[in-house]
Formats: C-alpha cells, structure tokens, sequence
C-alpha cells in the first residue's frame, strides 16, 4: 500500500462495498457501488472548518487506482502511490505553484483558462465571484509514516516522516463543503462552471468540489497545473505525488489479521485489528491481543523499488504489479494485481460474529476507469459497470449458460450460483448479452441460504440471506423507509431466468425502473390494497403500468389502508399506521410506536396472568404489550426448534443448522440452538497435537499450527 490517503470507501452493511454515487439499486443494499478513485473521505482529509477529523501526522497516504492517481480504497488497502511531482536529486520535489520544474523544457504550465483550478493563497484569494481559495496553509504540513508509524527501512531514518501537500499552491473552487456558499451534487453531476467536474472526494454523494476538467493519458498531465494530476476516474485535475519516497513507501501485512489495516481503522474500531488467535491457547502475539487499536499494519521503505514520481505526469510509475494477474484474481495485496489495480480486501461486516457477513473471500483484483482509453484491463478480463456502479476490470463469466429447472428450489444451491465463480461470488448480468452469450457477466459477491428455497417477495427481512436468492441474487432492501426490510432480489430481468417461470413468486413481478437499463430492476410485491402488505408499506403505482406494489410511500391516507400517509405532498411521504392511539378508533385500542413506520394500532389481544389467552399454540407478549405471538422463548416451538427473536412481534421458530456432529462433516458448534452452524473445531481440544483454533464455533474456524 503506498502512502497517500485519497479517499476511502464505506463498508456498507450488505454483501458488497458501497460508496460514492449509485447506479439503480447499488444503494438499497445490493450492488457493489465504487465512488471516484481519487477522492477522500472527510475522516481522511477534513473539511476546513474542522467538521472531520483532518488526515493526521501518522496516517498513510493512501490511493489506488490507474497508473495515475489513488485508485479505490473501497475498504481495500489503497495501492500504488499514483500521484506525482518534480523530483530532484534527493527524492525530494520542489513546488512553487504553476512553476513546471519538468524535463519537457517547455514554458511554465500554468494551465488553461478556467476559473477553476487556478493557484491562491489565503491572502490572495480568487477572481471568481463565488470561488473560495484552498490553499495548501489551511490543511498545515501533512506525513507519511513518523515516529507512531515509522517507515521500515527508510533511508532517512525509520521514525523520519515523509512531508506532503493537499491543493499544492491553493486552489480556487466555487464549491467546498463548508466552504463555499454553494455545493455541487456530484450523484447529478450539477453545480460546477463547464470547465470543471463535480468530485466526491469526501466518499459522502451529494456533496462534491468542483475540479478543473482534463482529458487523462499516460504522456502528460494535460491541462493541470504542475503538482497536480490528471485522474482516470475523475476525468480531473487532483493532487498528485510529491516525491519518488512517497512512491515507493506501502502499508504492508504485518499485524496477524488478514488485510490492510491503518491506524486510523486500529483506533476507530479495534476489533478489526484484533487476531483471530487471542482467544486460543498460543497467540502469537500478546500486545496485540490487548492492545488492538496499536495493532495496525506496519509501512515499509522497499528499497529495491525503482517507482518514481513522473514529472510530467505526476503519477508514480514503476510501481510493483503482478504481470500475469487479470481483474478477479485472488489477493492479498496491490502487488498481487496488475499495474494499476488494487486489491479489494476480503471484508468481514460483522466482526461481532466472525461466522456472519463475510465478502469479497479471498480478496478480488480489480483496477478502476477500464473505460477510459490506455486503461484497458489486462489478460482478457472484463471492464464492467454493471453490478458495482463504475467502470472496473472484473472477472468475466456468463449467465444463463447453466442448466437449471423450473422448480425455484434448485435456483438457490451454491452449485448453481458459482457454476463460473469461485466460492462467495455469482455471476451478475452485464445488462446486454442473451442468455447463454459468452462473458455477459462478471464475478461479483453473493449471500444466500440455501434454507430458503423458495419466493419470498416483500417478506421482512434483516439481511440478505433472509430472502430467497436465485443464482446470488437475493436482496434485503433496508435503510429509510425501508423497515422493516423488504425481500426483493436485485437484476430479475437477467437472462439467467428465461423460462424459468416468474423468479419473482406469486403474487409478485419483476419491475424495471428503467426502460433504457434492464439491470435496473427488482422484484416486488403485487397488491390490492396496503392490508395485502407488511405493516408500515402503502400499496401505490410504482411505475406507469397500473398494477399497484407494496412501497413505502404513499400520496394520501387510502393508498395506506387502515393507516395514514405521514407527509402528504411532501417530499418524503410514508405511510405510518398511526400517530396516536385517537388515530385508533378508541376503545381499548393503542398506538404502538407512534409515527414510526412499524407502528401499528392493536387491541391487546391477551393477558397472561387475568386472561384472554391466544388461541392455539401462540403465546402472549408482554413486551409486546398484550399481543399474541409465535414464540417467547424455545419452549413454545415444536420438537427442536428454537425461537429468534423471543418475545418481539417477528418473533419466529425456526430449525437449528445442526443438532449434533452427526449433522455436520466434522463438528456442530452451538447445537440445538440459533446459532448453531458446522465447523472446523469448536476449541483447541478438536485440533492435533500443537495446534489451535482459529475462529472457534463459526464457519471460519480452522486448526493452525502453534
């Protein structure tokens, strides 16, 4: 990982990386979503008014992209360090605004005439009307590595920072957040002069800085001024390297926990830094087991690197890659991967419960702006949108091409879903090639169950392995409205289904938001009327068509059912069931959760100690309030199953993974319960002589040698 932090992209909750701007249903949880390759996020850079934590003295300067400039961190560990400068005789550049320092002999670059872009100082501010100056005194002197996060075999010293410089020699902008009177919306592309390109290099969507446009290449950086370059994915003028030691300066694996981690990632959440082996008998490091957020991956000087920081470009060139390696390929760094690509760490989402929303398994090589001339994906691996949002090389595969039947229950088996793909990942559809055409998908993460084997369209859900997902392409849309979450299943327009009968399930269709995308589309649930839907969605006309779906909107109170439509004529209407127990008809009948989109107006329906009881086998809540519900607890589920959710209103039985080692291939941990699941080993007991478990009682576990 080289040194400079250009942005970072947020591991969202779902089976796949979300950040920047979307691309359909990216953001309801589905869809890979990769933001711009060079911008920064506000945790890593900060706004000026100290809104965000500003980059700190020990924190990396991280990117990672093209042979250019900071590609996708994308929960990665950053990349080459792609940026560039006017490098002299010790390494170091000197920058003095528009001065071209470069090896061209050509007249000082100041760049074209655009009120965008231009140098400034604090004092000398811009001529634009509205253009504010950021000048490079407003972030103070940044560094690589120091004495917190030295720099192994650093010529200059291990416990030497290496200095840097954001906006080298001011920048004028006419939008900053903070800033500025005005902020461009990068997700519209609005707001910026037309010399100029709205960049989200805060990873936050809607609020972008607008930045000189420039047309990327490998030969100069175009119209930028020197200190600056031109940036495949942004299309713009942004930072660029300031030294051939910032080139040649990563973060590497050094820590015992897979991945990259940074000190800003140790300090915010130790658990990610925390190893696998401190709950067995033989960590192999103690420090690390107590102190975790100290735990992080340590940078290194490589001194047989012949990296450099292009004076004309001012990109690092040279950077170590893998000549053989194609977008897809396993990883465990930068320098697994072709040149100028990056590694897209394996990421666990919950690192509460190892066991439970692991992604990108084995890490996935991938470079970003393949689309753009000169940045083409090596050894015939595919430059796809589709499914993630930008254009980035990923393993091609084809859809339709696998024998299936017509019966739903086989579309879920791993099998069927990584007949192309290695483990963890399906193929999603390019959104052009028919059914069977060779290479119309790429590789990307998938989570399913293969317990739910059948149509659940519109059914709650939590995660994504709730909902029944053909070939991977299940779908737990939550977020908003959106509670409780909503079964779906993203891409049901694909050819993978052909034939198949409708892959939505009855009382369902597939519905495409877009005519000119076929991509964009997802299962939803058909109805009448709202009581036909979960509590808290309207049944409104989603599309043009007529048929009415079960949405979390609504125009007026009768597209709400029994219940209200809480801001009519607004901007954000969503039906609630009630505001109030008077919107309950009175009686005994109450409002729980008022306002909220899971409220809902009830009689208690039972009293557990005076009576009425439930009918059947139900049981009476009392946290609930007096409502009839599935289960409290295991006892009131039949033979072995066991209750999720005792006591709640989705309170629900369901059957354990496994009941005893027999269940299993090797070992049931937790059985007979919830959380019971197959493994490896259970403790260092199940392990030989001189091993330990690693992950014990989760599907990960594995016996290691001590």
């Amino acid at each position: 990982m080289s040194g400079r932090v250009y942005f970072h992209c947020v591991v969202a909750l779902t089976t796949l990386i979300a950040c920047g701007d979307d691309d359909g249903p990216g953001d309801l949880g589905g869809e890979a979503d990769f933001g711009a390759d060079d911008a920064a996020v506000a945790s890593d850079l900060g706004a000026p008014d100290g809104s965000a934590e500003p980059l700190d003295a020990g924190s990396d300067r991280e990117d990672a992209s093209p042979p250019a400039d900071g590609g996708t961190e994308l929960g990665v560990d950053g990349a080459t360090a792609l940026d560039a400068g006017d490098v002299g005789s010790d390494g170091s550049i000197a920058l003095d605004g528009g001065e071209d320092l470069g090896s061209d002999g050509g007249a000082p670059d100041l760049g074209t005439v655009c009120e965008i872009g231009g140098p400034c100082t604090t004092f000398g501010g811009c001529s634009t009307a509205g253009a504010e100056c950021l000048a490079d005194s407003l972030f103070g002197t940044l560094e690589i590595g120091g004495t917190s996060d030295p720099i192994a075999g650093y010529p200059s010293g291990e416990s030497t920072p290496i200095p840097f410089t954001l906006f080298t020699g001011g920048l004028c902008t006419t939008s900053y957040p903070s800033l500025t009177t005005t902020v461009c919306n990068p997700d519209e592309g609005t707001g910026c002069p037309a010399c100029a390109t709205c960049a989200d290099i805060f990873g936050v969507g809607d609020q972008g800085v607008c930045l000189e446009t420039c047309t990327p290449s490998y030969v100069d950086n175009d119209v930028c001024r020197d200190g600056y370059a031109c940036s495949f994915s942004l299309g713009a003028c942004f930072d660029g390297c300031d030294s051939d030691d910032e080139c040649r300066v990563r973060r590497i694996e050094s820590n015992g926990v897979p991945g990259i981690q940074t000190p800003t990632q140790c300090s915010d959440d130790p658990l990610e830094c925390r190893p696998a082996d401190c709950d067995t008998s033989c960590p192999a490091s103690a420090g690390a087991c107590s102190s975790p957020e100290t735990n992080f991956d340590g940078l290194a000087y490589d001194l047989t690197s012949t990296a450099t920081c292009d004076i004309d470009t001012f990109r690092c060139v040279d950077v170590p890659a893998n000549a053989s390696a194609a977008g897809g390929d396993p990883c465990a760094s930068d320098a697994d991967c072709e040149e100028a690509g990056f590694c897209i760490e394996e990421v666990r989402v919950d690192r509460d419960d190892p066991a439970d929303g692991t992604t990108w398994i084995g890490g996935y090589c991938s470079k970003a702006a393949c689309d753009r001339a000169g940045n083409e994906c090596a050894n015939g691996a595919k430059c796809q949108s589709a499914g993630v949002g930008r254009p980035i090389c990923v393993e091609a595969c084809t859809v339709g091409g696998v024998s299936r039947s017509s019966d739903p229950a086989t579309w879920a088996a791993e099998g069927a879903a990584r007949t192309t793909c290695r483990e963890g990942y399906g193929c999603f559809w390019d959104g052009v090639g028919g059914a069977g055409t060779a290479d119309n998908g790429a590789c990307l993460p998938v989570e399913y169950d293969s317990r739910v084997s059948a149509p659940n369209t519109g059914a709650a859900c939590l995660v994504d392995s709730d909902c029944f997902s053909p070939f991977g392409a299940g779908l737990c849309i939550r977020g908003g409205e959106f509670e409780p979450g909503y079964c779906s299943q993203r891409n049901c327009a694909a050819p993978w289904f052909d034939g198949a009968g409708n892959v939505c399930g009855a009382g369902a269709e597939c519905v495409g938001f877009d005519p000119a995308d076929p991509i964009n589309s997802l299962c939803l649930q058909q109805c009448s009327t709202a009581a036909d839907c979960t509590d808290g969605y309207g049944c409104v006309a989603v599309t043009g068509s007529g048929q009415r779906h079960c949405w979390p909107t609504c125009a007026s109170d009768g597209d709400c059912g029994d219940g209200r439509c809480s801001g009519a004529g607004t901007s954000d209407p969503f039906c609630v069931r009630c505001d109030s127990d008077a919107d309950c008809g009175g009686g005994d009948a109450i409002c729980r959760l008022p306002g909220d989109t899971l409220s809902r107006c009830f009689t208690p329906e039972c009293d557990s100690v005076l009576g009425p009881a439930c009918p059947g086998s139900e049981v009476c809540s009392a946290i609930e309030g007096g409502l009839c519900i599935e289960c409290a607890s295991d006892s009131d589920c039949p033979g072995a199953d066991v209750c999720v959710d005792g006591g709640l209103a989705r309170a629900r039985c369901v059957t354990p993974a496994c009941l005893s080692d027999a269940d299993c291939p090797e070992h049931c941990a937790n059985p007979g319960t919830v959380d019971a699941v197959c493994t490896t080993c259970r403790a260092d007991d199940d392990c030989g002589s001189g091993e330990a478990c690693v992950l014990a009682n989760t599907a990960h576990a594995e016996c290691i040698s001590c």
